[in-house]
Order: structure tokens, then C-alpha cells, then sequence
């Protein structure tokens, strides 16, 4: 019975651990390097994405969260929603919005189920990292219910 339990415990720590990657799509370099290191700081595997034309399974792929800003140079960010929806229907996505005109669009993408949430640049760390826990309190407990299998 230990064997099936340890089995268990590194499937679910091995599903953990895979877990904690953040595709941050932004074409603000900076933006995207100081927004990345705080996460790393916390934590966090961050895959910075300063080039929104980049093949969409490079976004969606490794990551357990998307953080996507709203204005791309050349792409409208709702359009790379709708396309990170189609793909991956479960992945989370917290939008990111650099000046309030521009919030009407994430709001609406909230409201119809698209995204999390939407946030004002500058980000409020507490209030991404709040989210973002929240994000991992909700997808250990579903990896607890499917006893750690991914």
C-alpha cells in the first residue's frame, strides 16, 4: 500500500511542479523583464513572449497561466485570447491592459468567461500575486481530487 501511496505523492508533487509556469506575453521588454523577475523571485518559471506573432503553441504549451497584455504591436490582444481559447480551453488568462480605454475589452473577455481578470498597468504585485495563489489553490485542489495525476 506505501508503494501505490509514494507513487502517488511524486506523481502529484512531479504535476505540481510543472505547474508553475507563466507565459507573459507583453511587447514591452522591460515591462516583461521586471514583471518576470518579481514572479521568478516568487517562484514562478516565467516565459517571456515580447514577440506576440510567435507560433501560438510556444505561448500555450508549457504554461499553467498566461499573463497577455491587451495591446500588441501588430496583434490585437482579445484576437490572441480568442485563439488561446480555441486551443487550450481550461488554461487561465489574467489580461493586462496599459491605459483605461482599453479595459472595456478585458472587461467584456471576463465577463463572457475568456479571462480571469483584467488589471491596470502598473500591476499591483499583491494583487497578481493574490490571483495568481488563487489560480494554484484551485489547480491543487483538482490535482488532490485526481490523486496528483496530470
Amino acid at each position: 500500500m506505501w508503494r501505490a501511496s509514494s507513487e502517488n505523492l511524486l506523481a502529484f508533487l512531479k504535476a505540481l511542479g510543472r505547474d508553475r509556469t507563466i507565459a507573459l506575453v507583453d511587447d514591452d521588454i522591460s515591462f516583461a523583464q521586471s514583471l518576470g523577475d518579481i514572479l521568478q523571485a516568487r517562484g514562478y518559471h516565467v516565459q517571456r513572449i515580447t514577440d506576440p506573432h510567435v507560433p501560438l503553441r510556444e505561448i500555450t504549451d508549457d504554461a499553467h497561466i498566461v499573463l497577455l497584455d491587451i495591446v500588441l504591436d501588430g496583434v490585437v490582444g482579445t484576437d490572441l485570447l480568442r485563439a488561446i481559447r480555441q486551443r487550450v480551453p481550461d488554461l487561465p488568462v489574467i489580461l493586462m491592459a496599459g491605459h483605461h480605454d482599453r479595459m472595456q475589452a478585458g472587461f467584456e473577455a471576463v465577463n463572457q468567461g475568456y479571462a480571469v481578470v483584467c488589471l491596470l498597468k502598473p500591476i499591483v504585485i499583491a494583487d497578481l500575486l493574490n490571483i495568481l495563489h488563487d489560480l494554484d489553490r484551485t489547480r491543487l485542489r483538482a490535482l488532490i481530487s485526481a490523486g496528483g495525476r496530470s
